[in-house]
């Protein structure tokens, strides 16, 4: 997937290939700064955290509730919750792709101190991600410095007493490190292929014996639900069963160990299908949900009217299954789909798969200074 992303900030344009997506290095605003530009500043518990995909634009945005413990500086009490939305990266249909490598980051359960701005109930952090300081045994993470000490600092410059934090800022490079152990973690979770297995193949006379259907349609919709695929068939002509051409049938397929929108792991011998291919299927199942017979073996594509794989044309490939079917032969007496061009198929898919593991920017280059999300929200755009 090629994509050009262009970012402006502060009148500079970067025009950004897709890996990296950005080129930068980071100027940290002072603190002093980012408190006379807050809105909000509080103390609060990270209540819960999601990624949702803005569809128009291709971007994960990030939404994190916060409860309120106490406030610094603004027009809220404590046990309020506030919604705070951050950049997180690039998402393509419930999967993110590339992150984001200056986002803060939220983890349900933290203490953590919030520089923020924003209009009506959500917020974005302050610099970026500098305005989001962590709390751990009662002291700023990162330094020496005690909570309710860098509080009185705070309200000490919001209230124009000092010019200067009297007290140790968090280093940025110790959030950068924070930041980049989380995408870390975000790679280690890409796919991986799965391989702890041996598989024997089933004869293809055997396959038409078990089978249910034995359908040629084409591929409307697939998607995966926790490991789950599900594909929806738009039936053309029906070979063996009680369908009828026009019908549609659904065929789940194990993808693999998965979340809701993430898979962990991918099976190796996953059946593949794409949207718009034409495919002859061997199906068992009952009622209207089918499964492949013989894992993906049962799968057989059609390109320009022959066997993917084979020089058969498909309308002999079909009256071969039906003479079988009807036992006026016990062999196919044409070529089968040999198992290797299958399964080069299936690896195919799955090294895609692989590519499409979250990038983390790492190429450091022009000096940039992004002040906030909001104005990242507004600046970036990406094209497909």
């Amino acid at each position: 997937m090629k994509r050009r992303m262009q970012l402006i900030l502060g009148g500079l344009l970067l025009l950004v290939s897709p890996v990296p997506h950005f080129a930068y290095t980071y100027e940290p605003r002072p603190i002093e700064d980012l408190i006379k530009g807050a809105k909000l500043i509080v103390i609060g518990t990270v209540e819960k955290t999601f990624v949702y995909e803005d569809e128009g634009r291709a971007r994960a945005i990030g939404r994190t509730t916060i409860r309120i413990q106490e406030v610094i500086k603004g027009e809220k009490t404590s046990g309020d919750t506030v919604l705070v939305e951050h950049f997180e990266g690039d998402m393509y249909s419930g999967v993110i792709d590339w992150y984001f490598d200056l986002r803060p980051i939220f983890t349900p359960g933290e203490q953590t101190l919030l520089l923020l701005s924003g209009i009506g109930e959500i917020y974005e952090v302050q610099g970026v991600f500098r305005g989001k300081l962590d709390i751990v045994e009662g002291r700023i993470a990162g330094t020496d410095v005690a909570l309710a000490d860098f509080v009185e600092a705070i309200k000490r410059v919001d209230r124009k007493e000092t010019s200067t934090l009297e007290v140790d800022m968090v280093p940025a490079e110790y959030q950068l490190e924070q930041i980049k152990a989380a995408n870390e973690k975000a790679r280690a979770s890409c796919p991986t292929i799965r391989e702890d297995y041996t598989y024997e193949s089933q004869s293809i006379e055997n396959m038409i014996e078990e089978a249910d259907l034995i359908v040629i349609g084409r591929v409307e919709t697939t998607f995966i639900d926790y490991g789950l695929g599900k594909t929806t068939i738009r039936i053309q002509e029906v070979i063996k069963g009680e369908k009828a051409s026009g019908d549609t049938i659904v065929v789940e397929h194990f993808e693999g160990r998965g979340g809701e929108v993430v898979i962990y792991s991918y099976y190796e011998l996953r059946p593949i299908f794409t949207p718009g291919e034409q495919t002859l299927l061997l199906l068992s199942g009952i009622r209207d949900i089918y499964s492949v017979t013989g894992v993906f073996r049962g799968k057989i594509d059609i390109i320009e009217g022959r066997i993917a794989g084979t020089d058969v044309a498909l309308a002999d490939f079909v009256e071969a299954i039906k003479r079988v079917d009807s036992k006026e032969a016990s062999t196919l007496e044409v070529d089968m789909v040999p198992i290797e061009y299958q399964l080069d198929q299936i690896e195919a898919a799955n090294e895609r798969a692989r590519a499409n593991c979250p990038i983390i920017t790492t190429a450091p280059a022009t000096s940039v200074e992004p002040t906030s999300w909001g104005q990242l929200k507004a600046a970036v755009g990406s094209t497909h």
